[in-house]
């Protein structure tokens, strides 16, 4: 969540999925996490869902008032009064927003299957400039 990389782990789905169930949250490798921030991810993460942070008696005024919320002011953020802490600069038709990792990438499309297009009720795309009329029932 604030680190990249997943809270658990897992050979395997099912080894995943008991880990989930089951493993303690092990915050010993993620270097650089403030106190709060490890505070807020054992919250969120607790695994009876009735004692998660934000679901029990104060619901989101719990949230609100972790320490790793301390700087917000949810009044000024409610009336869109708060700076976004950045802003992607426009760029028309540029890609500059994008990590080059993706935009130097080769498209690769997907085949389709004209049989299960054929399946898709064609009523759904009704009011669309274009319906491909191969696949119109019209």
């Amino acid at each position: 969540m604030l680190t990249g990389t997943a809270p658990f782990d897992g050979d395997d789905e099912d080894e995943l999925f008991d880990n989930i169930k089951t493993a303690d949250l092990d915050f010993a490798s993620q270097e650089g996490l403030s106190p709060a921030s490890i505070s807020i991810l054992k919250g969120f993460l607790k695994k009876d869902p009735k004692q998660r942070l934000g679901c029990q008696l104060n619901g989101v005024a719990d949230i609100k008032d972790h320490t790793w919320f301390k700087n917000i002011d949810w009044v000024k953020l409610a009336k869109l009064e708060v700076p976004p802490p950045s802003k992607p600069k426009p760029c028309g038709k540029d890609a500059s927003n994008f990590d080059p990792e993706f935009t130097t990438m080769k498209p690769n499309l997907t085949p389709t299957d004209a049989r299960k297009i054929k399946q898709i009720d064609q009523g759904a795309f009704s009011g669309f400039s274009y319906v491909n009329p191969a696949f119109s029932k019209v």
